[in-house]
């Protein structure tokens, strides 16, 4: 009897917990990808369980809608590829997850949320608007400054492409967060695009920790760089092809530096 009883519960645990997952097909599955890195790594079954959450979140509904007011030809088939990008990190004790979700149909279709980890689980905090991408893949790059976390949210952006990117930080509050936008720009390229916050339209987009130039700092100091390799060469002598800014804690916000301090961007004087 004991026995029965034991595989009565253990088949409806099963069963509540397939119902849990979204029922998709082979040709459905989600990708899922995490920065490695010893910093960022999670435990595996720390990292199954937020997978599990993020899929049955994904936002199938409000991205397949915002397809077809971008698409009226749009197929009503299955997606393509639906991929799900997030990163882990630590803020006032606290432990928040970002997420990048990403779905292709004729054209991919990309959606952003923030997760506060709570007693109860995850608990969404802050979902920006659907919006039609220009690049399907997604990356998170995150820097911790004192109190804070530097987030750059990245489209595109590999090796050989040019890409959109944010950068932002964020304050815990009771009924959600507080954004601050960060996001500088090269002023002789805009996007048109759609994206959550402002857009940094560059190439090799990338943000690291050098010696402080500061001798009271213990800490490096953020610097988020960028080019344009492909920026008129004529006007080489007249403009730099890129630019890189630091992260000023005591204002919140990056500065324009003179140099340009990221490894491989091409330096050209400026007669400006």
């Amino acid at each position: 009897m004991n026995y029965l009883t034991r595989f009565v519960s253990k088949a409806l645990f099963t069963l509540l917990l397939a119902l849990t997952i979204p029922n998709v097909s082979l040709g459905q599955s989600i990708q899922f990808s995490h920065p490695g890195g010893a910093e960022s790594a999670l435990p595996e079954r720390s990292a199954r369980r937020i997978e599990r959450f993020l899929a049955h979140q994904f936002p199938m509904r409000q991205m397949r809608r915002c397809a077809r007011e971008a698409d009226d030809h749009m197929e009503a088939k299955s997606a393509r590829m639906r991929s799900v990008t997030y990163e882990v990190v630590s803020q006032g004790g606290i432990n928040f997850v970002l997420a990048g979700y990403s779905v292709q149909w004729n054209e991919p279709v990309n959606e952003l949320a923030i997760y506060r980890m709570e007693p109860d689980g995850p608990n969404q905090v802050w979902r920006s608007r659907p919006w039609e991408g220009s690049f399907s893949d997604l990356h998170f790059f995150t820097e911790a400054t004192h109190d804070k976390n530097i987030v750059l949210f990245e489209e595109g952006g590999s090796e050989t492409e040019f890409g959109l990117a944010s950068v932002f930080t964020f304050t815990n509050a009771p009924q959600g967060l507080f954004i601050h936008d960060l996001t500088p720009e090269l002023p002789w390229l805009r996007a048109r695009a759609r994206f959550p916050f402002r857009t940094l339209y560059a190439e090799r987009i990338s943000m690291s920790v050098t010696n402080s130039s500061s001798k009271h700092s213990e800490q490096g100091d953020i610097v988020l760089s960028a080019s344009d390799e492909e920026y008129n060469l004529g006007m080489a002598q007249l403009i730099r092809p890129g630019r890189s800014w630091k992260y000023n804690i005591a204002h919140n916000r990056f500065e324009r530096m003179n140099a340009i301090h990221a490894p491989g961007l091409p330096e050209a004087t400026s007669n400006r």
